[in-house]
């Protein structure tokens, strides 16, 4: 990942790569996810990141539907250590709307 990434640019490719994984061993839960819908990938209790993640998914993608992908962490998020699918309690997906 490049240096000049964000906290929070650096934790979205993060979580979209552990997401990536746990579909590949759960392909079903893209049956949850509506057609041409935009990801948003949010950490419970992170307020900063998921309003910075809200934010860049409308402005990117203002007339597509908003879906969220939200994590919750076993452990706390370490600013120098990528986040792993280990870190994963749970995952909830849901509708923006």
């Amino acid at each position: 990942m490049s240096a000049k990434m964000t906290t929070h640019e650096r934790k979205n490719t993060q979580l979209i790569a552990i997401f990536d994984e746990i579909l590949r061993k759960r392909p079903e839960l893209l049956e949850e996810v509506p057609s041409g819908a935009s990801l948003v990938m949010q950490i419970e209790g992170d307020e900063a990141f998921n309003t910075w993640a809200q934010h860049v998914a409308e402005k990117n993608s203002p007339e597509r539907p908003k879906f969220f992908v939200r994590f919750t962490l076993k452990t706390p998020v370490a600013s120098k250590k990528p986040l792993s699918w280990k870190q994963v309690g749970e995952l909830e997906l849901q509708s923006a709307v």
